[in-house]
């Protein structure tokens, strides 16, 4: 199951308290378990994990790592073959910085001005420097998997591809005799610090059951056109899963959208906002919400359900 979620978090500062936005994409395989929990404990661990305002970069990695230990010890049981990406951005209004961390191939992006910027990069067990570290700790990429099973090569649980105390002979390639030296798929965070703009317009933080068939700049054109006339951002992110579903994506899907400021259009030939100028005039004045849409698809490709969630105003700090 993929979860996307919003929170708001307090983060106290000598004798300030620090309000900060939290979005989460936490992408799960082998079960439910891991994510829903990420979803539910993600952002207040964060909040405990100390020293995000003084350096929220090292915060946010080390907070990774010390949620992978925590999963471990509450839900040793559950975990051993079940797993989550995790993909998250965090917002400080009064410095102007976006603030992004993930293991996994759930990804970040900004729309700047109707050009896409990615906030992060995806962990794929492909990439040659993933591959290089899998190698180096006794394992290989099979089928662009971790050893033939995973096909991310970070992820927070996963234990059989962590604790090696006893061996996993299934993981070995067939007469390896060289024994595992280190996890094979690791919880360690990248992070990216992205200076807010002017032209900065929205983030979409969404799972690769969608980035699997559209790409960064296709999604962020799609979402700039819907909202030339609609502001249901809940119905927008609905849409560009079902155009993932379309595009025969097998995998779970979720989006979040997280409203910098409006769009302008002003310089474009908007030939589609002359044609329902109505909608676009009864939208006027209304709020804008972070949207967010879950879509689970099951391993044949059907669609199992559907569940769209309001979340919280973004305070417009612009």
């Amino acid at each position: 199951m993929s979860i996307c979620a919003e929170h708001d978090f307090k983060v106290k500062t000598g004798d300030k308290e620090i309000s900060t936005n939290f979005y989460g994409a936490y992408d799960g395989h082998g079960g439910d378990t891991v994510s829903e929990f990420l979803a539910q404990s993600m952002h207040g661990h964060v909040a405990e994990f100390g020293g995000f305002i003084e350096n929220p970069l090292e915060c946010l990695k080390g907070a990774f790592k010390s949620m992978d230990r925590r999963v471990l010890k509450e839900h040793q049981a559950m975990s051993h073959a079940c797993g989550s990406c995790c993909t998250v951005l965090t917002i400080r209004p009064e410095t102007k910085k976006l603030y992004a961390a993930w293991c996994g191939d759930s990804r970040c992006v900004l729309s700047r001005n109707g050009k896409s910027v990615d906030l992060s990069t995806d962990h794929k067990p492909y990439v040659p420097s993933e591959v290089q570290r899998i190698e180096a700790a006794g394992g290989h990429v099979e089928d662009n998997r971790v050893c033939g099973n995973l096909a991310v090569s970070r992820a927070i649980g996963d234990y059989m591809m962590k604790d090696f105390k006893e061996e996993h002979a299934q993981l070995k390639k067939e007469g390896q005799t060289k024994p595992f030296t280190a996890d094979l798929v690791v919880s360690d965070a990248d992070v990216s610090e992205t200076s807010w703009m002017d032209d900065d317009e929205f983030v979409l933080i969404a799972s690769d059951g969608v980035w699997d068939k559209i790409s960064s700049q296709e999604a962020v054109t799609f979402v700039r056109n819907k909202l030339k006339t609609s502001n249901q951002l809940g119905r927008i992110a609905e849409g560009l899963c079902d155009m993932a579903i379309d595009a025969r994506s097998g995998d779970n899907c979720c989006v979040i959208i997280v409203m910098l400021k409006e769009p302008s259009f002003a310089d474009e030939d908007d030939e589609t906002a002359a044609e329902d100028g109505s909608q676009a005039e009864e939208s006027k004045g209304t709020s804008r919400k972070q949207m967010y849409t879950t879509v689970d698809v099951s391993s044949d490709g059907s669609i199992e359900g559907k569940q769209r969630k309001s979340v919280a105003e973004l305070h417009k700090t612009k």
